[in-house]
């Protein structure tokens, strides 16, 4: 009979998980009846988020390779507080959803044939959530890929920025004031970010603590002796934070590349076939400080841009971490809010109404803040709801969403008394008022 029982919750181990100081582990193996659970021949590390899948190395929706008959974990962690998880295509291996950033999962499954992963919430997949699981042959290791630094004149040019200083650089602004060394990580960067330059130094116009700062950084002019270059880049996937590559006769941009919202340095591959023996320059861009202009928004720090380690190839270069230019989801400038800061009285002045049409202000700041939706009652007084809290969900019972209830008392079109209904709530999104209730 114990012999039974231990047979019996033996495969219940396996499908369904184990329990480890507080943590629960989710394991789950559909092609392999080996027992130990704790072998394990690779294991990924990846972030989720909306837009996809990332590696360690910044990879968006990185190819796994596998080797064949490899016992294989993925773990994912959230990078955001929304629902993720991970399942594949083909084994039907699915991961528990995680909702809060930081928290994780993993799947474990035994390598057999190339599948895909992906989440399975409405949506997701579609949104971007998705890559490959190859297997292959030998070790899925990529050898270092190495290119030839540009030279001018028989010189080489601090294109590697390996001189440790701006020479061969022109800069404008206050965004680009030096080389920034591997021991600058910290004061440019937030706890645990990763860069990863290729050599000592690289080139940065903030990093996420310093990025107000603007400015631009123009190469040396040099001639194209080679069909192909790369070079590595991260930070902000913003239209005024890029890299462009111009030809020099006729100042023309023939490309150019933002980051992806990332700190990790990533290779991006430059096709220079056309332009053989032309002359081009590289040229930094940062011309976007991240300051918001809506006080409920946060500054976007990743208006920064980072680069480093300019090459030319023989041939076409590639990167197990290359960065293609459709995995970049590259957001516009920042619209300028029009008449940021004005009064509520000013504000209403300096509207534009249709023909026919005037407006009177009824209330402001202080007395209404942050509105996220609003009704009537049937005496006509105007309820609010003021959204404090979002988009964070605050702990049981530390909400600062509340409700407030506006009269005009005396019919000229003034809410003159306020009152509040409700506080303490959490991510509220809306209101309704009747049948006895709210």
């Amino acid at each position: 009979m114990v012999m039974d029982a231990i047979k019996f919750f033996i495969p219940l181990f396996l499908l369904f998980g184990f329990y480890t100081g507080g943590t629960f582990k989710y394991v789950e193996i559909k092609n392999s009846n080996v027992p130990d659970t704790l072998r394990i021949d690779q294991h990924f590390y990846l972030e989720a988020t909306m837009i996809g899948y990332f590696d360690k190395n910044g990879t968006r929706n990185p190819t796994l390779k596998v080797n064949k008959g490899n016992r294989v974990r993925i773990t994912m962690t959230n990078g955001e507080t929304m629902t993720h998880d991970i399942s594949l295509e083909k084994l039907g291996v699915k991961s528990p959803s995680i909702i809060e950033k930081g928290a994780s999962t993993s799947i474990v499954f035994i390598a057999e044939a190339d599948d895909t992963y992906f989440c399975t919430v409405p949506g997701h997949r579609a949104a971007g959530m998705f890559g490959k699981i190859q297997v292959v042959k030998g070790s899925a290791i990529q050898k270092e890929v190495v290119g030839k630094v540009p030279v001018l004149k028989g010189v080489k040019l601090n294109l590697d920025i390996e001189a440790g200083n701006l020479m061969d650089w022109e800069a404008t602004g206050d965004a680009f004031q030096k080389a920034r060394h591997a021991t600058d990580i910290s004061a440019l960067f937030d706890k645990d970010m990763v860069v990863g330059a290729r050599g000592q130094y690289f080139i940065s116009s903030g990093g996420t603590k310093q990025y107000k700062r603007t400015g631009t950084l123009t190469s040396k002019t040099f001639p194209v002796k080679y069909p192909y270059a790369s070079f590595w880049v991260s930070g902000g996937a913003l239209l005024d934070t890029r890299v462009e590559i111009v030809l020099a006769d006729k100042q023309e941009v023939i490309f150019q590349s933002t980051g992806q919202g990332r700190s990790n340095l990533q290779p991006v591959v430059v096709d220079l076939q056309a332009y053989k023996n032309k002359d081009i320059f590289i040229r930094i861009i940062d011309k976007e400080d991240g300051i918001s202009q809506i006080p409920y928004i946060p500054d976007d720090k990743w208006a920064h841009i980072n680069v480093d380690h300019f090459q030319f190839h023989t041939k076409r270069p590639y990167f197990e971490n290359e960065l293609f230019q459709k995995d970049i989801i590259v957001l516009p400038p920042l619209d300028p809010v029009l008449n940021a800061g004005l009064s509520g009285e000013m504000a209403a002045k300096a509207m534009t109404m249709p023909e026919g049409f005037n407006i009177q202000l009824a209330a402001a700041e202080p007395d209404i803040v942050r509105p996220i939706s609003f009704t009537f009652d049937a005496r006509g007084r105007l309820w609010v709801v003021e959204g404090h809290t979002y988009p964070t969900p605050a702990p049981e019972g530390k909400g600062k969403d509340r409700i407030l209830i506006f009269e005009d008392s005396d019919g000229n079109g003034s809410l003159d008394k306020r009152k509040v209904f409700m506080e303490n709530l959490n991510l509220v999104s809306g209101i309704e008022v009747g049948m006895g209730g709210v």
